[in-house]
This record gives structure tokens, C-alpha cells and sequence, in this order.
């Protein structure tokens, strides 16, 4: 990772590092999408957003592993990097609108991640 923040390029690594349950998924999708990696939107929409509506779902205690999600989603939110903000913006808050668990992972969410979820919600840019 730079000093800076996530990249565009690293958020799809950062993806396997950080909630490492996912990792076999992720190595899975771009098993799948050789040769071409798959892009970080599809990775998220297709490895993250699943695991992470299973776990607001789940009736067991699943506070480590939001936590987890949360501070990643807070990372990809503070990059300095449009394009991984947008990741945030466009695939991984919109499907949690609705969700009855959006009030349990607003919990987990930081400034920065509650910022873009605003954003999300009202459709706009940074």
C-alpha cells in the first residue's frame, strides 16, 4: 500500500489481506476471469457484498468479522484514489440500501465511509 492510501490498483489485494476468510474467493475469481483480472467493482460486487449481507444476516455474533469489512470499507473510503472511493459509492453501499442490516453496519462504519454512503444515497459524486 502507498503512504497514501489504497490504490486502484492494490484494492483488489487489499481485499484478500484484509478479511482473509474471502481469500480462496477472491484467487477463485481470478481463476475464473483468466486472463483478465477481474476489476475491483466486479470483485467486490461478486466476493465482498455477498460474504458481507451473509454476515448482517447471520443471527450468530459476527462482530470481528464486520469489523474487519468495516475497516476496509474505511480505507477504500479515505484513499486519495477517486477510483477506489468510487468503488465505495457505486458497488458496495448501494446494495445495502433497504437491507435491514444497514442500520447494524452503520455501527461499524467510519467518517469516511458514512460520508460516501451519503453520497451514495443521494446518487452524486465526490
Amino acid at each position: 500500500m502507498s503512504r497514501r492510501g489504497i490504490t486502484y490498483e492494490q484494492a483488489n489485494e487489499v481485499l484478500a489481506e484484509s478479511v482473509t476468510e474471502l481469500r480462496d474467493f477472491v484467487h477463485r475469481a481470478f481463476e475464473d476471469a483468466a486472463p483478465e483480472a477481474p476489476g475491483p467493482h466486479t470483485l467486490y460486487d461478486e466476493v465482498l457484498n455477498p460474504y458481507l449481507r451473509t454476515v448482517l444476516d447471520s443471527s450468530v455474533a459476527a462482530d470481528e468479522a464486520l469489523q474487519r469489512i468495516f475497516d476496509l470499507v474505511e480505507r477504500l473510503a479515505a484513499s486519495p484514489d477517486e477510483r477506489v472511493r468510487d468503488v465505495v459509492v457505486a458497488t458496495i453501499c448501494p446494495p445495502l440500501f433497504g437491507e435491514r442490516g444497514l442500520h447494524i453496519a452503520e455501527r461499524y462504519m467510519g467518517r469516511a465511509t458514512r460520508r460516501l454512503l451519503k453520497l451514495a444515497r443521494k446518487g452524486t459524486r465526490f
